[in-house]
């Protein structure tokens, strides 16, 4: 389904707390997910979201995919963003199942902006 923006909110003794929002980033309490940067540029539409209750390692887990619509029909040439929980660090998390190695990816906190002419430096391992 096409989304512009979802939030996931968990209940604490406290109250609901924000766990993930995804609108024009993705982000948890910790930082950004699922980027390296953040293109100042990008014409933001949406998103197309998917939902599983499986990892894409076969593990049982609420998997929520996520891709930027690129064109006004909803289409997009870009992979998904698979997010799932990690129970280790207690909050959502990108989970890289075509990277190496596969696993959860921890966020950035400041990533670096970029706009068209600008030179992105190396990012450092995560």
């Amino acid at each position: 389904m096409a989304v512009g923006k979802m939030v996931i909110l968990r209940q604490e003794l406290s109250g609901w707390r924000t766990a993930l929002t995804a609108a024009r980033e993705i982000q948890n309490q910790a930082g950004y997910v699922g980027l390296e940067y953040v293109d100042d540029y990008f014409h933001f539409m949406g998103y197309q979201l998917s939902l599983s209750d499986t990892r894409s390692d076969e593990k049982k887990a609420l998997v929520i995919d996520l891709t930027y619509i690129e064109r006004t029909d909803g289409g997009s040439d870009q992979t998904s963003v698979e997010i799932a929980w990690n129970p280790a660090a207690g909050r959502y998390q990108e989970w890289a199942y075509f990277q190496d190695p596969q696993g959860f990816r921890p966020e950035i906190k400041n990533p670096q902006h970029w706009k068209p002419g600008d030179k992105l430096l190396p990012t450092p391992p995560r």
